[in-house]
């Protein structure tokens, strides 16, 4: 069975365990990221360094590296959109344009662009195309100082969901991953921020001194085994962290 997983934001974090994960399942991988990863396995077939904030150029970038690969035929082809950004954190009256621009084309319109240029790829194609968007708690929370990170969030959220509505017939399944809180750079970022900026900092600090931030690669397993097994449903927000024991719902 040929399987292809593309997994955005692939170099750090959750995208690095995923393209790690993948990998080890037999799938052949493409990692887009603004830079590579040290990360080396024969399934690894292409990474690409790419800026997925610059919309622009999907077409004259993306979309030449791809249909190199999807000139092959695959059963199966997973993909997981998860780059993204926190953008600005700070109130909202405080937004530059430039700022909110990147995080608006990061998080919410690239994961629909690619997924449309996937979808156009295996048009005549038999392959089982299954879309995994990486949302996140923040999509239904108004959190002071995430301005960026909750809109454009709840955003992609909103249009998953009507592109699961618009699936029948187009040959996709799509899902919402809220993966919960884990031990990645953007954790080490949110501690940073000053409580001016983001009034909650105190919260994620206390998760890391209490050993709540699950590793990436748990997150990733979890994930993948759920691929496999077709274990969703059309549309459905998949907590990740209530397929396990995480550790803050021990306390």
């Amino acid at each position: 069975m040929q399987k292809l997983a593309i997994i955005t934001g692939g170099s750090k974090g959750l995208g690095k365990s995923l393209v790690e994960e993948y990998c080890e399942r037999g799938f052949q991988v493409i990692s887009i990221a603004r830079s590579s990863s040290d990360y080396h396995h024969p399934n690894l077939r292409l990474q690409v360094e790419y800026d997925l904030s610059d919309i622009e150029h999907f077409e004259t970038t993306l979309h030449q590296k791809l249909k190199e690969v999807f000139s092959d035929d695959f059963d199966k082809v997973t993909l997981i959109n998860n780059a993204a950004t926190l953008g600005q954190i700070g109130k909202v009256i405080d937004y530059t344009a430039t700022d909110f621009n990147k995080a608006v084309q990061l998080n919410f319109s690239s994961p629909i662009i690619l997924s449309n240029l996937i979808i156009s790829l295996l048009e005549n194609k038999d392959s089982a195309l299954s879309i995994l968007n990486v949302s996140s708690g923040a999509a239904n929370r108004a959190i002071n100082g995430w301005g960026m990170y909750c809109s454009t969030k709840a955003g992609l959220d909103a249009i998953s969901k009507v592109m699961a509505e618009e699936s029948n017939g187009i040959g996709y399944k799509i899902a919402l991953i809220n993966p919960g809180i884990m031990d990645t750079e953007m954790q080490g970022a949110i501690r940073n921020s000053s409580q001016e900026d983001f009034p909650l900092v105190e919260n994620f600090q206390q998760y890391q001194k209490d050993n709540l931030l699950v590793p990436p690669a748990t997150i990733a397993r979890l994930i993948a085994e759920m691929d496999e097994k077709n274990d969703y449903e059309n549309g459905e927000t998949v907590r990740i962290e209530e397929r396990f024991d995480a550790p803050r719902f021990k306390k």
